[in-house]
C-alpha cells in the first residue's frame, strides 16, 4: 500500500515554536549561503551575517531592548573594541554617540554583547573571551540615577552603584570542531584559561549546538540539539535578569566630570556575589 502523504493543511510535526525556530535556523543558513556566493570579501560576509542575525533578534526580543553595533564606554576613557551586536536598554537611556554605522554606549545601558562569527575556532574563541574580560573589568562600578519621587519641590536623585557585567554570547554559523564532545571540551578549556572572563552562551548554528557556563557554579549547560532555540531563550532571560529599567538611567555626570553634578540624597550599592543582588544601602550627602 502506498505511503500516505499529509494533506496540505495538516501541520508539520512538532510544536508551533519548534517549527518557528527551525524555520528561522534554516533561513539564517540560507541567507549566509546565498551571500557567500555573491562576495569573496570576509568582512562583507561577516557584516551580512551580523545584519541577518540582528533582524532575527528584533522579532524575538522585547521592544524595550534595542539592537545596535559599536563600542562600549565606561568613565575615565575606558572603551571596548567594536562589538558586533549590542543589546541595550532603550527606554530610560540613549547612546553617548549614535551614528549611521555604529554607536558608543555607556556601559550602564548595555544588556549584552553578541560576537558573530562566520566560523568559530580556538583562536577566535580565545580572542573573544579576552575582549569580554576587559568589559567585565569596566563594569565594577556602574552608576545609575533614579529621580526621588517623594520630593516634588526639587530635583534630587537616588544613586545606584552596581557591579553586574553585561552578558556575553558568541553566535557562529559554523565551526572548526567536527564533533560535539571536542567542541565542549575546547570551550570549557578556554573559559578556564582566560582569567576574568565568562561565557553566557555559544551557539553553533549549522550543527544546532549550544553550551553555556552556569553562573556561580563550576559546570556548563550543554545541548547537542535545538541550539538556536536555547540561544534565543537564554539571551532573553539573561538580559531580563539584569533589571536595568529598575535603576533609572546612566549617571552621565561620571562621563562629564564636574560639568553636571547631580543632587544625590542617598546611594544604594548592589554587589553581585554568590547571593545575587545582595544590596547594601549607604547614606549619601545632599551634593556630590
Amino acid at each position: 500500500m502506498p505511503k500516505q502523504t499529509p494533506e496540505a493543511d495538516e501541520p508539520a510535526p512538532g510544536t508551533t515554536l519548534e517549527r518557528l525556530y527551525e524555520g528561522t535556523r534554516q533561513q539564517l543558513l540560507l541567507e549566509a549561503g546565498v551571500f557567500s556566493q555573491l562576495s569573496d570579501h570576509p568582512g562583507e560576509k561577516g557584516r551580512s551575517n551580523e545584519d541577518h542575525l540582528r533582524n532575527v533578534l528584533r522579532d524575538f526580543l522585547p521592544k524595550r531592548m534595542g539592537l545596535g553595533t559599536g563600542f562600549i564606554e565606561a568613565p575615565e576613557n575606558q572603551r571596548s573594541r567594536q562589538q558586533d551586536i549590542v543589546v541595550f536598554e532603550d527606554v530610560n537611556n540613549f547612546p553617548l554617540y549614535e551614528g549611521a554605522s555604529w554607536s558608543i554606549y555607556p556601559i550602564e545601558m548595555v544588556y549584552a554583547m553578541i560576537e558573530v562569527k562566520t566560523s568559530l575556532d580556538n583562536s577566535k574563541l580565545t580572542t573573544a573571551l579576552r575582549s569580554y574580560a576587559k568589559i567585565r573589568s569596566m563594569s565594577k562600578e556602574k552608576s545609575y540615577l533614579k529621580l526621588n519621587a517623594g520630593n516634588l519641590k526639587t530635583v534630587e536623585y537616588i544613586r545606584y552603584v552596581i557591579n553586574l557585567s553585561p552578558r556575553f554570547f558568541i553566535f557562529a554559523y559554523s565551526s572548526a570542531w567536527s564533533d560535539f564532545g571536542t567542541f565542549c571540551d575546547s570551550v570549557k578549556k578556554m573559559c578556564n584559561e582566560v582569567q576574568g572572563s565568562f561565557l553566557h552562551g555559544v551557539c553553533i548554528l549549522d550543527k544546532s549546538w549550544f553550551i553555556a557556563k552556569r553562573a556561580f557554579k563550576d559546570d556548563f549547560l550543554v545541548s547537542e540539539e535545538h541550539g538556536l532555540t536555547r540561544f534565543l531563550d537564554k539571551l532573553l532571560k539573561d538580559c531580563d535578569s539584569m533589571r536595568l529599567s529598575e535603576f533609572g538611567f546612566a549617571d552621565r555626570s561620571r562621563y562629564l566630570g564636574e560639568l553636571s553634578p547631580p543632587k544625590i540624597i542617598s546611594t544604594k550599592k548592589i554587589i553581585i556575589t554568590e547571593e545575587p543582588f545582595a544590596q547594601i544601602e549607604m547614606n549619601g550627602s545632599d551634593t556630590e
